[in-house]
């Protein structure tokens, strides 16, 4: 039967078979509709009579769905001529029988529309009327929130964290953004509140003359509770804010900490709680008054919670990078407890110096050179740069180089450490699945594990092994490290340069010994990653340029260099996890994702060596072949003061069959520069930070956690033994190295006890085990059990994570007497 619905209020969804009604004009076709529709009715009658199959009498469904009022009663007639049922919804009809209620307030029954304005119908869909609640109850959670509903704010025995919730609702709503309903039943409740808590009646019948600009006054008041009282009044006098405050008088003693509720719930910042401008302007004054007399005073006023705070910290720590000066320890320890401005923490976090680090024995091992880039000299470079201290890294770099040109030859032969060596590892991996390499030009390791690897993460990739710096090809010129890291040859076995996608994927093909048409590459000029991955293939190469094009080079003080940085490594990695997604999606394959970069990059002093020679050609700031130099003697008078001719003692050269290159090189030591000093940032030098360079995989496979190191004791203990030599081990249980970065073991009183005759960070391989030896003065023990504690730091992956444990030790016999060595057994 066809139906004739009438919906002014459009609760009904039509279909698109439906016909609409709107205009006076549409009945003439609606009643040919109902005419077409009845000879459909009768055909199919018809054809029923005649047995036919079941499905041939099947009719489809058409209503005729009237929006205009104005009309109802023509379709009255017409009804009954064509046997059609007449249906007239009524919002208010519907939601009694949808929330089982015989009553409703007046307001809805009286205005209807707002049923369908509110969107009660859906609501009520969606959240049923509970067993405890009628009609008025039942809107009053739907439409404002949970506590609205409550006849008595003690429920829960908590009425101070209703009250809270309470001015914290009222104070993050505008009345004009309000539906008229929704005002009622505020302002309502408010009034059943104050009957029903005569001792805080006078709070409700403060907030119910105007609710939501008086809640943002206590909140305002709150927020502003730890500066001078006498300075509040006068911010206040304002816009009547105090006069409207002092008409509640006792309101600190009935409205608890609104703040406190703001932090549990990390709703901080919150853009419609912050205070006007105009007291803002004040705040800011003060807060530069009490900074420069003391950023501590400053300090203890700010709690993190308003908008002027957060860009009044941020306006002075950048303050202090562009000026390079340090963060004192207890002004530092201050912001790190403001955790509502993650942003200011991590900018006070670049102005605290890190430990010095330690010194490298020219016999040190890859392995501990790694480490001690990772732990120890990159972290320091990085806040010496920020801070404009970098001649601070001087005597390291000393040290590094002369490793370095003690051990370069041996790392090129033997691939260790090397970079341009882990190409070689991908070939297994191609058998199974499609490999991408996503190749950074100028991408430094820190860079790579403290943004890149947590952008990752953020979105399920994970790294598969222990995330460590790798060493580039000298020079660290894209020209020459580029190539050879994606080929796994020296610079003097390939064809030089050619700055193209082409010259790359031949490069890969011929590494990986794959087919033309199992390789793709491109660059980032070229087209996206999204368009390169459009067919399928056994590799992709993607080269990203962006960093050393657009970054590297440019004017940019260091900090706002690492946040660019920053931004387009989360962007890309945001690329690289959807590429992999579109890969399993239409090839169904598991893309397996290496990144690497060519070379990382260096911050220069504000004054630098200027190595002045005489090129043939255009002389790179960094590096510079051999041959293009020409003898010259320059007078001093003519040179500048920090101008010197080029040396043994301020440049290396590279012979091209020792290292691996085409031609004769030479390389400025520390931060030297050929000719003039660059723009920028630079790189083609071997400081460490040019040399470290990140070369990892990731997987979509979530790793476990990682199990702490388990330390134990070897040896024996005497009872007032000044020294007892023992065997600290520590295993590493995990599928993957860690590195003990710092570990202690002290007695229960805190007094250190035992000494570790060792320096850190020591790497343990996977599944292995390390023994440290250490001495332990046992002057001070009488008991036959000792309690140890143990204090462990170490890194996994590129996590950091602190472990504390309890050792008891059994002790051996007592000395005679102090000065005897015999002792009782």
């Amino acid at each position: 039967m066809t139906k004739i619905i009438c919906d002014q209020f459009g609760i009904y969804s039509a279909c698109e078979e439906d016909f609409i009604v709107k205009e006076a004009i549409d009945y003439e076709n609606a009643l040919n509709l109902m005419k077409q529709l009845k000879k459909e009715v009768a055909y199919n009658e018809a054809i029923h009579n005649k047995e036919q199959p079941e499905h041939d009498k099947l009719q489809p469904e058409r209503d005729i769905v009237v929006r205009n009022p104005a009309i109802f009663h023509w379709f009255d007639s017409p009804a009954r001529q064509f046997d059609c049922q007449i249906i007239k919804l009524n919002p208010v009809i519907e939601l009694k029988r949808l929330i089982k209620q015989s009553n409703i307030p007046a307001n809805l029954n009286k205005h209807p529309q707002w049923i369908v304005e509110l969107g009660l119908l859906d609501k009520a869909k969606k959240q049923s009327i509970l067993p405890n609640e009628n009609s008025l109850m039942w809107l009053q959670r739907v439409l404002i929130g949970e506590i609205w509903q409550y006849e008595n704010l003690d429920k829960n025995n908590d009425c101070d964290f209703n009250i809270t919730n309470l001015i914290y609702w009222l104070s993050t709503h505008k009345k004009s953004e309000l539906h008229p309903f929704v005002k009622t039943l505020i302002i309502d409740q408010l009034e059943v509140w104050g009957k029903n808590h005569p001792d805080k009646a006078d709070l409700f019948k403060w907030l119910a003359d105007d609710p939501f600009f008086r809640a943002k006054f206590i909140i305002w008041e709150q927020y502003l509770q730890n500066y001078p009282a006498s300075q509040i009044v006068k911010w206040f006098q304002h816009d009547n804010i105090w006069y409207t405050l002092n008409l509640f008088p006792t309101r600190k003693k009935f409205v608890p900490e609104i703040i406190d509720l703001q932090k549990e719930v990390q709703l901080v910042l919150e853009k419609d709680l912050q205070i006007p401008e105009s007291i803002a302007i004040f705040v800011k004054i003060f807060l530069e008054e009490q900074w420069t007399q003391s950023p501590q005073e400053a300090l203890s006023f700010i709690n993190g919670l308003m908008e002027v705070e957060r860009l009044f910290l941020l306006q002075k720590l950048h303050s202090y990078l562009q000026q390079g000066i340090a963060l004192e320890k207890d002004v530092y320890d201050k912001i790190s407890q403001l955790k509502q401005i993650p942003e200011v923490i991590d900018l006070a976090q670049q102005l605290v110096p890190p430990q010095i680090p330690s010194s490298i024995p020219a016999v040190a091992s890859v392995e501990t050179i790694q480490q001690w880039l990772r732990d120890e000299y990159l972290p320091f470079y990085r806040s010496s740069a920020l801070l404009k201290k970098i001649e601070l890294t001087i005597p390291h770099i000393d040290s590094f180089e002369e490793w370095l040109k003690k051990n370069y030859q041996d790392l090129l032969i033997s691939g260790k450490g090397m970079a341009y060596s882990q190409i070689y590892n991908l070939k297994p991996i191609l058998a199974e699945s499609p490999v991408l390499i996503y190749l950074f030009d100028g991408l430094d390791y820190l860079s790579a594990k403290e943004e890149l690897l947590p952008a990752f993460e953020s979105m399920g990739a994970y790294p598969q092994n222990d995330v460590v710096p790798y060493l580039a090809f000298l020079p660290t010129e894209t020209f020459i490290a580029k190539p050879t890291l994606v080929c796994g040859l020296m610079n003097s076995q390939i064809m030089p340069e050619q700055p193209d996608a082409m010259f790359y994927r031949k490069l890969l093909q011929d590494s990986l010994c794959l087919n033309e048409d199992e390789i793709r590459s491109a660059t980032d000029k070229d087209s996206t990653l999204e368009e390169l991955i459009q067919e399928p293939a056994k590799a992709y190469l993607f080269l990203d340029n962006q960093l050393d094009r657009e970054y590297l080079h440019s004017g940019l003080s260091p900090y706002v260099r690492l946040k660019k940085y920053a931004a387009h490594l989360k962007q890309q990695a945001r690329a690289i996890v959807e590429a992999a997604k579109f890969i399993k999606e239409q090839y169904n394959k598991n893309l397996f994702v290496s990144i690497c970069s060519d070379h990382g990059y260096t911050e220069l002093p504000q004054i630098i060596p200027i190595i002045k020679v005489q090129s043939t050609k255009k002389t790179k700031a960094r590096s510079i072949f051999s041959a293009d130099i020409a003898p010259t003697t320059i007078a001093a008078a003519n040179i500048g003061q920090y101008a010197y001719e080029a040396n043994s003692s301020n440049t290396w050269k590279l012979k091209s069959g020792l290292f691996g290159l085409n031609e004769v090189m030479t390389i400025p030591l520390r931060y030297g520069c050929f000719e003039k000093r660059p723009k920028g940032a630079t790189h083609g030098g071997c400081t460490p930070q040019e040399l470290a360079v990140p070369w990892f995989s990731i997987t979509f496979q979530k790793p476990e956690p990682a199990k702490p190191p388990i330390v134990a004791l070897e040896g024996e203990i005497f009872r007032r033994k000044k020294e007892n030599d023992l065997i600290v081990t520590i295993s590493n249980i995990n599928s993957y190295p860690i590195s003990i970065t710092a570990l202690s073991i002290k007695n229960k009183t805190g007094v250190v006890e035992l000494e570790l005759l060792t320096t850190f960070p020591v790497q343990i391989e996977q599944k292995q085990v390390v023994k440290l030896k250490a001495s332990f003065n046992a002057i001070a023990v009488n008991d036959n059990m000792l309690e140890l504690k143990v204090f462990c730091t170490f890194t996994q992956r590129h996590e950091k994570a602190k472990i504390e444990t309890l050792l008891t030790v059994e002790t051996k016999g007592a000395m005679t007497n102090e000065f005897d060595d015999e002792f009782e057994i």
